[in-house]
C-alpha cells in the first residue's frame, strides 16, 4: 500500500494554531468560524480543524 506523505504545508491546525497564523485570539477564531468566515473542518460541536494552506491562502488575499 503506497502511503501519503503529509507536507508541512498540508498540515492540519487546530484553533490554537489557527490562531497563532492569523495573528488574533482563539475565540476570534472560533466566532469567524460560527459566521462563516473561516474555512474549517468540524466534527461534532468541540472538534475544529483548519488547513494550513488555506488559512495561509486566506492571510495572502487570494480567494478559493
Amino acid at each position: 500500500m503506497k502511503t501519503k506523505t503529509i507536507s508541512a504545508r498540508d498540515a492540519v491546525l487546530d484553533v490554537r494554531g489557527a490562531a497563532q497564523l492569523l495573528g488574533c485570539h482563539p475565540e476570534t477564531v472560533r466566532r469567524l468560524v460560527r459566521a462563516g468566515k473561516l474555512p474549517a473542518y468540524r466534527g461534532g460541536t468541540r472538534f475544529i480543524r483548519f488547513s494550513r494552506l488555506a488559512l495561509e491562502r486566506l492571510v495572502a488575499g487570494e480567494t478559493q
